[in-house]
């Protein structure tokens, strides 16, 4: 009876603090909810009324209001513009707010259509993102577009290999 007892109070345990069990949910919950509230601090600097959620479902699902009371969106149901505000986001939370290197680099962005690219360099471009960084580096191939885009902006230092 008394290993029973024992065995009862082993399997609960094993089964609270089980991967998806309700300890590792709230944990994840809670630093998912400190990376969320540091992500909409800085949106709301950048895209005032924007805001992202993490919902820890079968991995952490990324939400998205895009207007003020607009309700939340998945992260996939955003136009392309609001898919790289999130992405910048993120990189922004990993690359300064947490590691704080302050150095952002952008890489592969000739991948984006025009108006998500012209979407980044306006973010980037303020001057709540430039003092954050030492060093913020732009990578695109350099397409007749990309190059068009670039040339909007006559305080980014642009060179060509």
């Amino acid at each position: 009876a008394n290993l029973r007892k024992e065995k009862e109070i082993l399997d609960t345990l094993v089964a609270l603090f089980a991967p998806k069990g309700p300890v590792s949910l709230k944990v994840t919950k809670h630093y998912f909810g400190v990376f969320e509230d540091m992500c909409n601090e800085r949106a709301n600097e950048l895209k005032p009324g924007f805001k992202l959620s993490f919902v820890p479902e079968n991995g952490i699902k990324i939400l998205c209001e895009t207007h003020p009371g607009a309700g939340f969106i998945p992260y996939k149901s955003c136009s392309s513009g609001e898919q790289t505000f999130v992405i910048f986001l993120l990189t922004d939370l990993i690359s300064n707010a947490l590691s704080q290197s302050n150095i952002l680099i952008l890489d592969d962005l000739d991948k984006l259509d025009n108006d998500a690219f012209d979407a980044l360099l306006k973010c980037v471009m303020q001057p709540s993102v430039q003092d954050s960084y030492d060093h913020i580096i732009i990578c695109a191939v350099n397409h007749e577009d990309t190059k068009k885009i670039l040339d909007k902006y006559p305080d980014i230092e642009q060179i060509s290999i």
